[in-house]
C-alpha cells in the first residue's frame, strides 16, 4: 500500500511542478508571507515590551526573565496541546 501511495505522491508533484506560476500562486504567497510574519510578531515584540510592562509592575531582573521564559513555554505546550488535537480532531479520512 505505501508503495501505491508513493507512486501516486510523485504523480501529483509532478503533475503540480508543470502548472505555471500564475498572478494567483503569487497573491497566495504574499498574503502566506505576511500571516506568518503577523503570526510571529508577538514573539518580536515581547522583548520590546518587557521593559515598561517591568517598570509599570515593579518586576526586577529575575521576575522578567521567568515572566518571559513562562510566555514561551506556554506558548510551546499551547502548540503542542492544540496541534495534536487538531490533528486528531481536524484531521479525518473521506
Amino acid at each position: 500500500m505505501a508503495v501505491a501511495d508513493e507512486a501516486k505522491s510523485a504523480e501529483l508533484i509532478a503533475r503540480l511542478e508543470q502548472l505555471p506560476f500564475s498572478r494567483w500562486h503569487r497573491s497566495f504567497f504574499i498574503l502566506a508571507f505576511f500571516g506568518i510574519m503577523f503570526d510571529a510578531a508577538d514573539f518580536a515584540l515581547f522583548g520590546a515590551a518587557l521593559p515598561p510592562i517591568a517598570r509599570e509592575f515593579g518586576l526586577g531582573p529575575a521576575q522578567s526573565g521567568l515572566l518571559a521564559t513562562v510566555g514561551l513555554v506556554g506558548a510551546f505546550l499551547g502548540a503542542l496541546f492544540w496541534g495534536t488535537v487538531s490533528d486528531y480532531i481536524g484531521r479525518r479520512t473521506s
